[in-house]
């Protein structure tokens, strides 16, 4: 072959000879292309997944927050009831004690607050009419009614006063056994309260005819010392209940309500 003719042939031949290298090359740097999406196809994965559980973790809280709106307004519902039952009973017991918590008389055929002077004695004596306690079992056809009193000198209702009582009053009882009670004693919002016996009477007897004989039936009045802080105590209370002679009694809210009309009452003296 003459050197023209293999000039030739290393021409035509040299692309072929440098392909594999260029192609090695760019091998390489598709491989490491790859190899970097790779990487970052798994980092993007990884925040898809973070965002997918923020996005539950939302619905989640979103979920929450709706059921606790609705339990909000559920209690705001009740609440409300709450109150309007509130003010309805508020409104009631005003009108049994007769007086309103601000002090002034109301019309109440229930109950009121009446003020005595006598000018012999140069005293005045206030009292409320008196509520009944619910009885049961051995006491259900006893009667037992609460009333309050205070007592000032002078002619003003609105003395300070010198004495206070609660008295509570016993109709058709079969036994007087209450004369040997030394005192009633009170739990007031579960704090506990006593209050001494200062007078017992029998203001009234008779015999009955039960079917088996005749039996005797007292009509009492015990009267027991109160203080300023023992009445209020009692005008602040929303439940009460007493423990006399042996025998359990309901305080109702009637008798809670005349105590703070009495306090009430007092104030209008200051």
């Amino acid at each position: 072959m003459s050197k023209y003719g293999l000039f030739l042939l290393l021409t035509v031949l040299s692309p072929f000879a440098i392909a594999p290298a260029a192609v090695a090359d760019e091998l390489s740097d598709l491989k490491a292309r790859n190899a970097q999406l790779e990487m970052e196809n798994v980092q993007l994965r990884s925040e898809l997944d973070t965002i997918r559980k923020q996005i539950a973790q939302m619905k989640g809280e979103l979920t929450t927050t709706q059921q606790q709106t609705a339990e909000l307004k559920t209690q705001l519902t009740e609440a409300k009831k709450s109150t309007e039952d509130l003010t309805a009973e508020k409104m009631r017991l005003e009108q049994l004690a007769g007086m309103t918590a601000k002090g002034e008389a109301v019309d109440s055929a229930i109950a009121r607050i009446q003020t005595d002077y006598d000018d012999k004695a140069d005293r005045t004596t206030v009292t409320s009419a008196p509520v009944k306690v619910p009885t049961s079992g051995v006491l259900a056809l006893v009667d037992h009614k609460i009333l309050f009193q205070y007592t000032s000198s002078g002619k003003s209702a609105g003395a300070a006063p010198d004495k206070m009582s609660m008295i509570m009053t016993v109709n058709k009882h079969a036994s007087n056994r209450y004369k040997f009670a030394k005192s009633i004693d009170l739990t007031v919002d579960g704090k506990a309260l006593s209050l001494p016996v200062t007078n017992y009477e029998v203001t009234d007897q008779s015999r009955v005819n039960t079917g088996k004989g005749f039996e005797v039936r007292y009509d009492e009045r015990i009267t027991f010392s109160l203080t300023d802080d023992s009445l209020r105590a009692l005008a602040r209370a929303s439940d009460a209940k007493a423990e006399f002679s042996g025998n359990t009694l309901e305080i109702p809210r009637e008798v809670l309500a005349v105590a703070s009309a009495m306090v009430e009452r007092m104030k209008m003296s200051k």
